[in-house]
């Protein structure tokens, strides 16, 4: 148990059945900003936050069963180093001097990341709430425009020069409508490319992976019947595909050798962090790009994560993204293998058509193969966000 909690960077001391603390370390109190106590004290005194909830822990105690977990506890860090936050768990541990342990997991790096992600999510709010509401009042007075022109129509026809100016006028308030639209899609598309990068910057070199998903996407798209505006989407929601990354602990995403039983579990659940993610926003790329996150790691024969989803109840671009990605992995180098050749890796996505990939799928991937083997020599950033080859 101890080696685990240490693999993992989780801080930890010894409980006893009174629901005393017993200082043997200083990792635990150092990474709280507190000084080590001289002796045994109180739980509660170091964490007023279970205060009300000392019961289920001392029946932890007494029973020797059973687990605590408070999740999310957030502390000042002190010294102008922001907050921090913190799984708190209290477990029984059998065999031992002590009746239970209580380790503390660190979460801010992943609070910190969500709290960035809303804060876009809100701006990207006022700003179309501003748009919506200067939509509302230049209707108004287009309203008012027209009938104050009937009005002067009849009455004078001089003032017809008056009306064009008017027009001529509403004409530039439209125009700087359709700006303040396409600035709003440049700005969701922005962070669409900084969350892409941060999420691929966890486990490769550069941005190319993403890039040549996103590209092996709209043609694999585009041979299964996939509209233009389809393709457009899928193009930029297919960045995210690992956005969920962004949660998981470098030693288990870096890991050169074979995960464990345990590591597997975290590293899986990369697709549903992700989905979290994403599922703040209802704006359609971040929707499409939810469920791209979430599925493409299902398979068609229902042996995959996170939901065994199975055949076509799997949504088709999760579909399509799983035969780009798992083909631009295997022509890839990783800290856990080498790259494999052009031969080896078509081989791999023909011998699971009908297992893990949808075989009418598999034979539009093949119709543009020389296309996606191409990109690999045309090294370009996602920041160009240009959906289509040409």
């Amino acid at each position: 148990m101890d080696e685990l909690l240490k693999r993992f960077d989780i801080h930890y001391e010894p409980l006893d059945v009174r629901g005393f603390l017993h200082p043997t370390g200083e990792g635990f109190w150092r990474y709280l900003r507190i000084p080590r106590p001289d002796g045994p004290i109180p739980l509660a005194d170091v964490f007023h936050e279970i205060v009300g909830r000392e019961e289920e822990i001392l029946a932890i105690l007494k029973n020797g069963a059973g687990e605590f977990r408070l999740p999310g506890v957030a502390r000042e860090a002190g010294s102008g180093n922001g907050r921090l936050y913190f799984d708190l768990d209290v477990f029984p541990v059998s065999g031992k001097e002590h009746a239970a342990l209580v380790a503390l997991e660190d979460q801010t790096p992943a609070m910190e990341t969500r709290r960035k992600v809303i804060q876009r999510n809100n701006e990207i709010t006022l700003l179309k709430q501003d748009l919506e509401k200067r939509n509302r009042e230049l209707l108004a007075a287009n309203e008012k425009l027209d009938l104050l022109g009937k009005s002067l129509a009849e009455k004078n026809a001089d003032l017809n020069r008056f009306l064009e100016i008017i027009r001529i006028q509403n004409h530039e308030l439209e125009t700087k409508v359709r700006q303040r639209t396409m600035e709003l899609l440049n700005s969701r598309l922005a962070v669409i490319a900084r969350l892409a990068r941060a999420s691929e910057y966890r486990d490769v070199d550069t941005g190319d992976h993403i890039y040549r998903i996103g590209r092996s996407c709209v043609l694999i798209g585009e041979k299964a019947g996939l509209s233009r505006e389809d393709r457009d989407r899928f193009f930029h929601a297919s960045l995210l595909h690992d956005v969920g990354k962004i949660g998981v602990p470098d030693s288990i995403l870096l890991k050169p050798g074979r995960l464990t039983r345990e590591e597997w579990r975290i590293m899986k659940s990369h697709t549903t962090m992700g989905a979290d993610l994403l599922d703040q926003d209802d704006f359609v790329l971040f929707r499409l790009a939810r469920d791209i996150a979430l599925h493409h790691h299902e398979k068609w024969n229902g042996l995959g994560y996170p939901e065994g989803l199975t055949g076509t109840a799997i949504p088709i671009m999760s579909r399509i993204c799983a035969i780009a990605d798992v083909f631009d992995a295997l022509m890839s180098r990783r800290p856990y293998k080498e790259a494999w050749n052009l031969d080896r890796s078509a081989e791999y996505i023909k011998k699971e058509s009908g297992v893990s990939f949808d075989p009418a799928l598999v034979e539009a991937f093949f119709l543009v193969l020389d296309d996606i083997v191409r990109l690999r020599r045309e090294p370009e950033g996602i920041e160009l966000l240009s959906p289509e080859l040409g």
